[in-house]
């Protein structure tokens, strides 16, 4: 759930959370789990994509609004 609002936060051009953007991520996050569990990946490595795709996204968000400072 909480991936999925930042990847959320990201479909943003100011970095905001909307509902359509919520429901983008939720939709992204829910393909990537059900991607990989198809193709049998072990659930905590599941996790850790996930972990990793947060750490990115936030990432990302932090180095915008710091160039727009």
């Amino acid at each position: 759930m909480v991936l999925a609002t930042f990847v959320g936060a990201a479909f943003s051009p100011r970095n905001v959370v909307t509902i359509l953007g919520a429901m983008l991520g939720a939709v992204f996050v829910a393909l990537l789990s059900n991607g990989l569990i198809l193709i049998r990946v072990d659930n905590s490595w599941i996790d850790g994509w996930k972990g990793v795709l947060i750490l990115i996204v936030v990432s990302a968000a932090a180095l915008q609004n710091r160039n727009r400072a």
